[in-house]
């Protein structure tokens, strides 16, 4: 009804109107009616904090007086009255909600447990929505588990004479589900292996809902298709009969072009170009160009390469880059090559890169210098958290190393990156804990100062921008050869899809290696909204010991 009133209202905008208002409402206020009645307030409203005061066409008055009387029963009010008065130029809901529904008895019989999922107490109002939301949210817990053919048979008996509601929920869990068979259907440019290459789901494993959504994730990932749709409706005994089905995006040529400003890098213009499958390739060409940074990028993905029984994925680029930092002008010719392979729970990169870099421009704090750098790269991921999105519980550990190759370079380095996340709820509150320990070694040579430690931003320290903070024993603007940071936060929903945090992130960052006694603080506080493409993130930091250094930052994901 409510989608109703909204595809008519706009036809009844140079009718006759009336102002709507509402007495007698005691459970609910007028703003929440106005909203359950299809209204909304604008942007402007919203910042403002302005009330709504909408006004409709006479005509649409019977609908919206019956879609009022149907919220009221929905919310346990199943004896409310309502009648609708006119005086002037407004129409008045009259409301005599009477006494509720209320809940009294509860009975439960599972064998899983679910009273954290029952919303009911004794002597509640019984409320439709919640009852149906329970069932839903029952169902998914189940499947998250690996139980896709439990008996489970909620009810709720309503006694209207007495305004009571019992409530029985029967739950035998039954066995755990497992995958039988998979079918894929891709289109004929794309080969069937590359879609089992890249889901988490495979024969005779353990049916797992967020394995499900993990595999939609990873195969949208890939760019080549416009809809991916898994079914797994289709069950026998305990086993389930898994259908992939994938549809080709019509346009495999992809032009992309933005302009703007960014206070750190000024002006900004990037133009990016790839087709998504040229032989399965990916080809790509990128130009960037600031203030700051210049960059044109070649680029190239092919997928599930099968190497000793293992599938990969390949990554090639080549890179010309000039940055221009505080202290120094970096000029870079790259090559890079990777090999990537990802698992639920297991990721890791191994490649290869030959760089060529020149320091020009600089100050007495950075010589100039020109190197030639040829080091292979292994990065590697274990994730066991609940979620890859919106984590509450588990931890993700994460090494990068890299080092020289000493015959074929005019340095040698070894260069570690290891972190850790760990997230732990309590209750409706979560505490998520992280830790970074960085230390680059150098024998012989110098390193160009892009392979040292930089701190601050949206996954360091959030008082500070971007790699605004430099070695803290140095008086020049330079990297660091030892680094650890650590953030602790806390969430805690403020609203059904709104997370508030607060944070507190410690930095040492230093010249020397293990140097741990100079440190800066960031604290402060942030928002999260789940997104289906990530978490956004909006955060305010401040140095304590100077609050005039602050930061606001904004991202999208579990930055780790």
């Amino acid at each position: 009804m409510r989608y109703l009133f909204i595809l008519l209202f706009p036809f009844f905008l140079f009718a006759a109107t009336v102002e709507i208002m509402f007495q007698g409402n005691k459970t609910f206020d007028s703003q929440t009616l106005y909203e359950e009645l299809g209204f909304s307030k604008t942007l402007w409203q919203k910042l403002l904090f302005k009330k709504l005061h909408p006004k409709v066409d006479e005509k649409l008055l019977p609908q919206l007086q019956e879609e009022l009387q149907l919220f009221y029963q929905e919310q346990g009010f199943w004896h409310a009255k309502i009648r609708l008065v006119k005086k002037e130029n407004k129409a008045i809901f009259l409301i005599t909600e009477n006494a509720p529904m209320k809940v009294a008895y509860i009975s439960v019989t599972s064998d899983f447990p679910i009273a954290a999922f029952i919303p009911f107490h004794i002597n509640d109002r019984f409320i439709i929505p919640k009852f149906i939301q329970m069932k839903r949210a029952i169902k998914e817990a189940l499947l998250k588990a690996g139980y896709c053919s439990a008996t489970f048979n909620p009810k709720a008996y309503i006694y209207k004479k007495k305004n009571l509601a019992y409530i029985a929920v029967y739950l035998s869990k039954g066995s755990v589900c497992r995958i039988k068979s998979i079918s894929v259907q891709s289109p004929q440019n794309i080969p069937e292996k590359v879609v089992l290459d890249h889901i988490y789901l495979h024969p005779s494993q353990k049916f797992s809902l967020e394995r499900v959504k993990e595999s939609y994730r990873a195969l949208n990932s890939l760019g080549y298709f416009q809809n991916v749709l898994i079914d797994y409706s289709k069950k026998i005994d305990n086993q389930i009969i898994l259908d992939i089905k994938t549809y080709p995006k019509r346009h495999r040529n992809i032009y992309k072009a933005g302009i703007g400003y960014e206070s750190d890098r000024g002006f900004v213009l990037d133009l990016h170009y790839k087709h998504l499958n040229y032989h399965l390739h990916q080809p790509s060409l990128s130009i960037l160009y600031s203030d700051k940074l210049q960059k044109i990028e070649f680029g190239d993905f092919y997928p599930s390469i099968h190497i000793f029984d293992t599938a990969l994925d390949i990554t090639s680029k080549l890179q010309l880059l000039q940055e221009r930092f505080d202290t120094y002008t970096l000029r870079t010719k790259e090559v890079q090559f990777n090999l990537l392979k990802q698992t639920f729970s297991i990721s890791y990169e191994v490649g290869a890169l030959i760089q060529k870099v020149d320091i020009a421009d600089n100050t007495s704090c950075i010589s100039s210098s020109s190197s030639t750098l040829i080091y292979p790269r292994l990065h590697m991921i274990f994730d066991h958290r609940d979620s890859k999105t919106l984590p509450t519980k588990g931890y993700m550990v994460g090494l990068e190393a890299m080092s020289s190759i000493k015959a074929l370079s005019n340095t040698d380095f070894v260069r570690i990156d290891a972190k850790a996340n760990l997230y732990i709820p309590f209750g409706s509150w979560h505490l998520v804990a992280k830790a970074e320990l960085g230390e680059l070694f150098v024998s012989s040579g110098s390193v160009p100062p892009s392979l040292h430690f930089f701190a601050g931003g949206p996954s360091s320290n959030r008082a500070y921008g971007y790699h605004k903070i430099y070695a803290l024993d140095s008086d020049c603007k330079i990297g660091g050869d030892s680094l650890l940071q650590t953030t602790l936060e806390i969430r805690h929903p403020l609203t059904k899809s709104i997370q508030g945090a607060i944070f507190w992130d410690r930095t040492y960052l230093a010249r020397k290696h293990f140097q741990f006694d100079h440190y800066v603080d960031g604290v402060g506080v942030g928002l999260l909204y789940p997104t289906k493409i990530g978490t956004f993130k909006a955060y305010v930091g401040i140095d304590p010991k100077n609050p005039s250094q602050n930061n606001l930052s904004f991202f999208i994901g579990e930055i780790f």
